[in-house]
């Protein structure tokens, strides 16, 4: 239970809200519960004629549309929810190997010199994006740790070697 304070007409009102309550308080944000591979099982089995797009979406748990969207050709049948990265799955993989070379030859390594490194390869490529001066920030920097967990375990020991 959290408690609401709204002002209203300079009235100070309180008010409950319940968080157990529907359509009450805090919604949680939809959340995407099937897998890559469910939906490719699913793309597959459409293709095939083993299934329709209804059957086969709930028998793989997927949805509906999405199925549909994929087999249309709307998005990749293995695409990704979410927006694109700015940089291309081979420029980011520039960057990482950039990073593993760097510190296999002793440098050390930090956040702003992968931020450094992306940009030129940005500004190398001509593209724009909104970017401050086409240099990505911390949230670019987080998302390409998620994506590449290597790199964690790698600057961490790099971090410790220094």
């Amino acid at each position: 239970m959290s408690i609401v304070f709204h002002l209203s007409a300079s009235v100070l009102c309180f008010v409950s809200v319940d968080q157990d309550m529907p359509g009450i308080g805090h919604s949680p944000a939809k959340e995407r519960k099937w897998s890559v591979a469910d939906m490719a099982s699913a793309a597959a089995a459409v293709k095939a004629k083993k299934m329709s797009v209804r059957v086969a979406s709930q028998y793989y748990n997927v949805p509906k549309s999405t199925l549909q969207d994929r087999l249309k050709g709307r998005y990749a049948v293995d695409a990704k929810p979410g927006p694109r990265t700015t940089l291309s799955k081979a420029e980011e993989g520039a960057v990482v190997s950039w990073v593993i070379e760097m510190v296999g030859i002793g440098y050390e390594i930090t956040r702003k010199n992968v931020l450094a490194k992306a940009k030129v390869i940005l500004d190398e490529s001509g593209k724009m994006t909104g970017f401050p001066d086409n240099r990505p920030g911390k949230s670019w920097w987080y998302g390409l740790l998620r994506r590449h967990p290597q790199l964690t375990t790698i600057l961490k020991l790099d971090r410790c070697l220094t």
